[in-house]
């Protein structure tokens, strides 16, 4: 599956609605129904967007952190700085194929796995 080339630029914390298909496709080709679509309205989209910004859902900027939040600080790739070589391995093993098939990571060598 090919990820679009033109995505649009926006504001911290927003995808892109090609972005949000693209995610979306691979995520039915995951679950073995690779003919699923998303059909939604502009309108619906943006206030899908909206309803889900680290802003909206914990209350503060993104990159304003709070430990005792479960959105520490909703700035990307953030979680590696809290995950223990042992957490690692295991997410990498449970869920590292996922990672890489949505295209959120290359390969493997974060977690110090072959792959």
């Amino acid at each position: 599956m090919t990820e679009p080339s033109s995505l649009t630029a926006t504001s911290a914390g927003v995808r892109t609605e090609q972005r949000v298909l693209y995610e979306t496709a691979c995520a039915a080709h995951l679950a073995g129904d690779p003919h699923r679509s998303l059909s939604l309205t502009e309108k619906a989209l943006k206030r899908a967007v909206g309803k889900y910004r680290f802003e909206t859902l914990y209350g503060r900027k993104l990159g304003e952190e709070n430990t005792a939040s479960h959105g520490r600080q909703g700035a990307p790739g953030n979680w590696r700085k809290h995950f223990t070589p042992r957490v690692a391995q295991a997410f990498a093993q449970r869920f590292g194929q996922l990672l890489i098939d949505t295209g959120y990571e290359r390969d493997l060598a974060w977690a110090n796995l072959p792959g």
